[in-house]
């Protein structure tokens, strides 16, 4: 109370003495004085301790000061008080803090602690190039997960077990973009960077992607409901946004959607046209032209074999060796 009444006096007196007393006499030696404390402080506490405990005690002692002025200091106190803070406690530590071989960002990453990246990413959203700095650790992750995938033959052997472990590598990152970087765009868009570099590091990726859909279309779509049928296309889809290589991917998706056609081996055909509805949005009309081509002339094979089936000496044709024709004459 007595310290409040201080600060107000010399605040007043700044109307009457025609010079900034408040300022002069108290903030500036006040903020000095602190600057030294914290400064000492900081350096002693960042030796010691890792850097999720750093950043939660740089937390608190920010919170501390700001709940003095408040409670003791003039308003005006405020916001270089909370700069000078920030520059202490973070401005001068943010490089050692996210670089920190055991406790930095790539282990915070690597095991997935969302707390404490909200916390680094809460703090450092005000101190100049942190989150940067913090991105690009978050895009050297990526790029070494991503290349461990590739360069791994157990992985790189099956197809599906390829596509799997890069959805699960994304997902993963999503979860931190989205729960601990406040869904920023900036780290959308490191997160994008990443996965289109190491993804086109393998030549096989648009092959990979289509055997993929392939395998899902003709096993793994069964007895999914709807909205999960539609969740599985939509991360596969997110990968084939970051594809260079979608010519490729088009024409081996064409054989493969052509040879489910032809064999009834598709688990749902409503998902195949969403699949390529899906595709058409992305890449436009003339990308998806000769799938839905394909479509048509399943329809129109269908149609004929229910003219075919009521009469008695066609009977002996099947829908295969219809459509077989009708694939050869438009598909040569």
């Amino acid at each position: 109370m007595v310290m409040r009444e201080a600060t107000a006096m010399l605040s007043q007196l700044r109307l009457h003495a025609h010079r900034p007393v408040y300022t002069e006499e108290f903030e500036a030696p006040f903020l000095a004085a602190t600057r030294e404390f914290y400064t000492r402080e900081a350096a002693d506490f960042i030796a010691y301790n890792s850097s999720p405990e750093f950043l939660q005690k740089a937390e608190s002692r920010i919170r501390e000061e700001a709940r003095r002025v408040e409670e003791y200091l003039d308003p005006e106190t405020t916001a270089p008080l909370r700069a000078l803070m920030e520059d202490v406690w973070l401005g001068q530590h943010f490089k050692t803090l996210v670089y920190n071989p055991n406790s930095g960002c790539t282990h915070l990453f690597q095991a997935d602690k969302i707390a404490d990246l909200a916390r680094m990413h809460r703090l450092f959203s005000s101190v100049p190039g942190a989150l940067e700095e913090v991105r690009q650790v978050m895009k050297e992750s990526i790029t070494k997960y991503g290349e461990a995938i590739v360069r791994d033959p157990e992985k790189t052997r099956d197809p599906v077990t390829f596509v799997q472990n890069f959805l699960a590598l994304k997902a993963k990152f999503d979860q931190i973009v989205v729960r601990a970087f406040a869904e920023s765009k900036e780290a959308f868009g490191a997160l994008v960077a990443a996965f289109e570099n190491v993804l086109n590091k393998d030549t096989r990726a648009a092959r990979f992607l289509s055997l993929y859909l392939d395998d899902l279309f003709r096993k793994s779509m069964r007895g999914l409901s709807e909205a999960e049928a539609e969740q599985k296309l939509d991360e596969v889809l997110v990968l084939f946004r970051y594809l260079r290589d979608k010519d490729i991917f088009e024409a081996l998706y064409k054989q493969h959607l052509a040879r489910r056609l032809l064999g009834g081996r598709s688990a749902s055909e409503e998902e195949e046209k969403k699949m390529i509805v899906k595709l058409k949005a992305e890449c436009g009309q003339q990308y998806t032209s000769k799938l839905e081509v394909m479509y048509r002339d399943m329809q129109a094979s269908d149609d004929i074999m229910r003219q075919y089936h009521a009469r008695e000496d066609l009977q002996r044709y099947d829908r295969q060796q219809i459509f077989t024709c009708m694939l050869s004459f438009n598909h040569p």
